[in-house]
């Protein structure tokens, strides 16, 4: 009896861890497979919301460039027409003091050839 009653015990405790447990792991794989598509969809989501922080981010550190290079051209227009009206004054200057020194020597060399006709008329 011991010999029956010893395989009979094997077989039935066989049978009994031997149940169809299908059920539960495709309901477990289904639940990690929702999981799944839940953290895929998260993650699409935080990449198009990265996205679009880096675009705006990308967008107001162009304005911020943009707007910083505007004012950097602006004072080196503002310094290069100072520069400019600088040296405009200066050759104005030159220009007056070079027609100031024609008139002189043009007065000069009028004042003697007048004294020289005059000498010959006293004669």
């Amino acid at each position: 009896m011991k010999f029956l009653f010893i395989p009979l015990f094997m077989v039935m405790n066989i049978i009994g861890y031997a149940q169809h447990k299908e059920s539960k792991i495709h309901d477990m794989n289904k639940e990690i497979q929702e999981t799944h598509q839940k953290v895929d969809s998260s993650l699409k989501e935080l990449d198009s919301l990265n996205e679009q922080l880096n675009n705006g981010y990308k967008k107001t550190m162009d304005s911020i460039y943009d707007h910083l290079e505007t004012e950097r051209n602006n004072r080196n227009l503002d310094m290069f027409l100072q520069m400019q009206k600088e040296r405009e004054a200066k050759q104005k200057k030159e220009a007056y003091l070079r027609i100031g020194l024609g008139v002189l020597f043009l007065g000069i060399l009028v004042f003697g050839l007048m004294r020289r006709r005059k000498k010959p008329a006293n004669k």
